[in-house]
């Protein structure tokens, strides 16, 4: 099936349906009842979540850490302040475009708690093809441990 074709049937699948909404009368009221029409929207979500890797790499395993623990970001190019150990690499890729930065980087974010990290550095995300730059998405980190 092209490309161009399964595009145009995800976007049918997220048409604006109407919902009809009636307002009572008031006790006595003569009046035809009043009618709206409200638009819904049923967005096209991605519907197979983004692929996690992870691997270690460092001297250190610590323990798991808990589901709403602190990770700090640190973007390719800039670098912490503070001394640090490896705990090892993560790797999360989508095969959607719809998937955004924040997504890809939240699922780094809960690897490296589950790796017991306490931030990810180095974090590179790109296009997982340079031919086709608005495709899948590759996102990868350093898994850290303040020392």
């Amino acid at each position: 099936m092209p490309k161009s074709l399964l595009v145009f049937a995800a976007g049918m699948l997220s048409l604006l349906a109407a919902i009809e909404v009636v307002a009572p009368d008031p006790p006595g009221a003569t009046a035809p009842q009043h009618r709206v029409l409200l638009a819904s929207f049923i967005p096209a979500c991605e519907p197979v979540p983004p692929h996690v890797e992870s691997i270690y790499t460092g001297t250190i395993h610590p323990a798991p850490r808990g589901r709403f623990a602190t990770i700090e970001v640190f973007m390719h190019g800039h670098q912490p302040a503070s001394t640090y150990q490896v705990v090892g690499e993560v790797k999360v890729t989508t095969t959607s475009r719809n998937v955004s930065l924040w997504n890809l980087i939240d699922s780094a974010k809960a690897e490296a708690r589950h790796m017991g990290g306490q931030a990810i550095i180095e974090v590179w995300p790109r296009p997982v093809s340079d031919t086709d730059p608005q495709g899948a998405r590759v996102l990868t980190a350093t898994v850290v441990d303040w020392s």
